[in-house]
């Protein structure tokens, strides 16, 4: 895909190099990284992914996306957003052609009950003689096939892609688990869900690297 049509709605400066330059795939990690890859430098609680820029490109990327503005003295193609970790769900979305719109989504969120609540609906709709599949805690069920998860809501980059990859299998709906932490960092941002189910609400997850208090899960809640 043409950098340019991968970056459709989103606001963009070229640093260097230029838009005609053809992406693969899209890669956080620089371990991941391929031929003609697209390095999204996110910066994170522990980590920052402009340290890894290098290594992104010692292993192949032609694009190197940055939130800093910083010198990169390679034959390589630099583009400079607000924040790349806001813009990973559109990138994706974009990559793989907006999967959420062709099944019908269900989202669930709520303090407990979410893996339950998810596998009482996959059977109800298996039962009416539909493909469903399951994004969540206990991982990602796609037909005959399984994919753990590290995360309840896996980053954008990865659920688009497991959305992508129930579309070619064709699944007609997926159910999905969404965390607080979810909702309050955007990695469901750019997904239009059909339904929005909520469990409910208590006191949990509020902590260091969670929620400052219980207004700030409840606002996260309330996406």
């Amino acid at each position: 895909m043409k950098l340019k049509k991968l970056f459709d709605k989103i606001e963009y400066i070229v640093l260097k190099g230029n838009e005609e330059v053809d992406v693969c795939d899209i890669a956080y990690d620089s371990r991941n990284v391929r031929d003609n890859y697209l390095f999204l430098a996110i910066v994170g609680n522990n980590v920052d992914g402009h340290d890894y820029i290098d290594s992104a490109i010692d292993n192949g990327a032609s694009v190197i996306v940055v939130s800093k503005k910083i010198e990169i003295d390679r034959d390589v193609t630099v583009i400079l957003v607000d924040d790349t970790v806001k813009i990973l769900s559109r990138l994706s979305m974009n990559l793989f052609d907006n999967p959420h719109k062709k099944m019908t989504t269900i989202a669930i969120t709520g303090t407990k009950g979410k893996t339950t609540t998810s596998f009482m609906i996959k059977r109800i709709i298996e039962e009416a003689g539909y493909k469903c599949g399951v994004i969540g805690t206990t991982g990602i069920y796609i037909n005959d096939k399984y994919y753990v998860s590290k995360n309840t809501t896996p980053l954008a980059y990865d659920t688009v892609k497991y959305m992508s990859e129930m579309v070619n299998d064709k699944i007609d709906y997926v159910v999905m688990e969404v965390s607080s932490q979810a909702l309050k960092y955007d990695r469901v941002k750019d997904i239009e869900f059909d339904y929005g189910i909520f469990t409910n609400l208590s006191q949990d997850h509020i902590g260091e690297f969670e929620h400052s208090d219980m207004d700030d899960y409840i606002n996260s809640k309330a996406k």
